[in-house]
């Protein structure tokens, strides 16, 4: 029985990055200097190069920023260098919430990251915030591009759930908390079996986060 084997022991937490760790990506730079007339057609552009480059790493961000430049007729002012380097000006780290996965590591939980994200971008924030000082097992840290399917995709679940019985032999995913700030998301781990806590760090607090912990058994609080 998969829950004796887990008896007794703390729950697993998986952390999305985008919105819970760390920020999505709001692409601000580039819509902020395209024209009225190009943003829809921007817009639709970020949107499908998103969903090619999350689960796609042969899709390269210079072709990313080249179909955006192309929507926006921006090829007179930005090259997909610029706009990267843009992007990655914006990124920011959420320390709070670094913090409690700090305490939740220092107690003993087993930590995960499942993030909707592509190869250059996830590396990048992962070096540049040194998460692995926190998520110290690679294994356990699954970002979409190298699966080649996303959230809210059930094979996407599965995969980490895959590598978590490896290094936590006898887990089930009822062992398993789910942090991520999509509804959507949070409805799919619940129908795969993880406990969801839909939690989003720009609309709530990291109290809120804490007493959502708590109210399933998981003490993640400032001692």
């Amino acid at each position: 029985d998969n829950q004796q084997g887990m008896a007794n022991k703390l729950p697993i937490i998986i952390f999305d990055y985008g919105g819970v760790l760390g920020s999505d990506n709001g692409y601000r730079y580039v819509k902020s200097i395209v024209s009225e007339e190009d943003k829809k057609e921007t817009q639709a552009a970020l949107d499908a190069a998103w969903s090619k480059i999350k689960v796609d790493p042969s899709f390269t961000e210079h072709e990313f920023w080249t179909r955006v430049i192309d929507a926006g007729h921006l090829q007179s002012r930005e090259t997909p260098s610029s706009l990267g380097d843009n992007l990655r000006s914006e990124f920011r780290i959420y320390h709070a919430t670094l913090a409690i996965a700090l305490r939740l590591k220092q107690a003993g939980h087993t930590l995960c990251i499942l993030s909707n994200h592509s190869k250059d971008w996830f590396e990048y924030v992962f070096e540049r915030y040194h998460l692995a000082d926190i998520f110290t097992n690679n294994d356990l840290v699954l970002a979409s591009y190298q699966t080649g399917c996303a959230k809210p995709h059930r094979s996407f679940y599965q995969c980490l759930m895959d590598r978590i019985i490896k290094e936590v032999p006898g887990a089930s995913p009822a062992d398993c908390i789910f942090i991520d700030n999509k509804e959507e998301n949070i409805v799919a781990a619940n129908e795969y079996g993880f406990r969801g806590v839909h939690w989003a760090h720009n609309h709530q607090s990291p109290r809120q986060l804490v007493d959502k912990l708590a109210a399933l058994g998981v003490d993640a609080s400032e001692k």
